[in-house]
């Protein structure tokens, strides 16, 4: 039979513990979605998204990021960022961003098919939105206009 000494229970509670914590912080900021593309994205996360839907506060900066499988392989990969506020859609005056050549795209690009990548990108909550219940709409589309990958997240929008 195995005898663990005290110094050693405790050393296996914290390696025990720290991985908890670990696994914890990196799911924290996961957020329910739905999938508008090819149902490649695999996980999406609003940073500082503690409770859903997340609020996200009118004048602030929001980080997205999206884990997905590249659906055919690409060297582009601009962004198209939306809301749905009951039900219309209104495209966000964000300018189109090429991932690939601004660094957004994880690993970097030429995308290859099959692979997987993290897009993520930042961008400012304007003080022109309205503070109401919205649906984001992050989407990735070639220069051509082929969905890479499409998110729809909920979220409240706050002054």
């Amino acid at each position: 039979m195995l005898t663990v000494m005290p110094s050693t229970k405790m050393l296996l509670l914290l390696v025990v513990v720290v991985a908890a914590m670990v696994a914890a912080g990196s799911a924290a900021d996961s957020v329910a979605f739905k999938d508008c593309g090819h149902g490649n994205v695999r996980r999406v996360k609003i940073l500082g998204c503690k409770k859903q839907p997340c609020h996200i506060k009118i004048g602030s900066r929001v980080t997205f990021e999206a884990s997905f499988v590249a659906p055919f392989s690409s060297s582009s990969a601009v962004n198209e960022i939306g809301a749905y506020i009951e039900r219309h859609r209104f495209q966000l005056p964000e300018p189109h961003v090429d991932a690939c050549t601004s660094g957004h795209i994880n690993p970097s690009c030429p995308m290859r098919k099959g692979n997987v990548y993290t897009y993520r990108y930042t961008l400012p909550v304007r003080e022109i939105y309205p503070a109401t219940p919205a649906t984001i709409e992050y989407k990735l589309v070639t220069r051509e206009g082929k969905v890479i990958g499409c998110s729809h997240v909920p979220v409240v929008i706050f002054r």
